[in-house]
């Protein structure tokens, strides 16, 4: 007799990094997980859920610059089962806006 097989899984993001576009706070990266030899799984970002199923893809459109978001795998229906699998998203912070510079003369008449 075979002994059973252990849950396996894969949780990718991408873009990863994410780029905010100018005059924006956030981007979006897609989530895109799997597992194997298992019935129930469960996605958590920063020890909270994100997504309870065995397969998918999910977008976490709230990527915020100067922040790394931790995306765990587990076997099990919540957060903190067995990790199988994580990955971290960050985000590109947006371009410097235009540089605006105001010249005033001195004195005002010549």
């Amino acid at each position: 007799m075979n002994p059973p097989t252990s849950p396996t899984g894969a949780i990718s993001a991408s873009p990863n990094p994410c780029s905010i576009a100018s005059g924006d706070t956030k981007c979006v990266s897609a989530i895109t997980w799997s597992t194997q030899h298992t019935t129930n799984a469960t996605v958590c970002v920063d020890g909270a859920l994100f997504a309870n199923a065995t397969f998918g893809t999910q977008n976490a459109p709230w990527i915020q610059a100067n922040h790394n978001y931790v995306f765990n795998l587990y076997n099990g229906g919540s957060c903190g089962g067995t990790l199988l699998d994580s990955v971290t998203v960050t985000a590109t912070p947006p371009p410097p806006g235009p540089l605006t510079l105001t010249c005033t003369a001195a004195p005002s008449s010549i």
